[in-house]
């Protein structure tokens, strides 16, 4: 068996090759990142005829892949089941807007599109159907006098 000292004068050896390893490999790292082209992009700076071209007058681009952007059909086939089941639900062409967040005259090219007929207005045009009662009709104020002839508004 070893004594004490022999051991520790082993480990101490070995930690010294181990720094000495990490020396080297922290020499090659810092040679190897000093060779390498950087890889950011440079950016040119838009110019105009009298300038550089202020941040409000550059132009927009619409994000690659996007759903609003592309043609009408692949536009239409992104929103169509919701547009579908959102018809199926009973909503106007405002409240599918609404759902699907695009303009009332979008959604209505869409549904023209895909074929289906609009419903009527009738109060669901919000997502969850108007927030108060709808007033009766004529027709349902005709027939509640009906049923109750001597209930008039001249009463008091």
């Amino acid at each position: 068996m070893k004594t004490r000292e022999e051991t520790i004068k082993a480990l101490s050896e070995a930690l010294a090759t181990i720094a000495q390893v990490e020396k080297q490999i922290l020499d090659l790292l810092k040679d190897v990142v000093a060779n390498e082209p950087s890889q950011e992009p440079v950016a040119s700076k838009p110019f105009g005829k009298r300038g550089p071209v202020p941040k409000s007058k550059k132009p927009r681009y619409p994000l690659q892949g996007a759903p609003h952007t592309g043609s009408i059909p692949r536009r239409i086939a992104f929103y169509e089941d919701d547009i579908k089941s959102l018809h199926a639900a009973g909503l106007h062409i405002s409240g599918i807007a609404n759902a699907i967040g695009v303009h009332r005259d979008t959604a209505a090219l869409y549904l023209k599109e895909l074929g289906i007929t609009p419903n009527k207005a009738k109060g669901k045009n919000l997502l969850g159907g108007r927030a108060g009662a709808l007033a009766p009709t004529e027709k349902e104020q005709n027939e509640l006098l009906k049923q109750n002839p001597w209930e008039t508004s001249n009463d008091t």
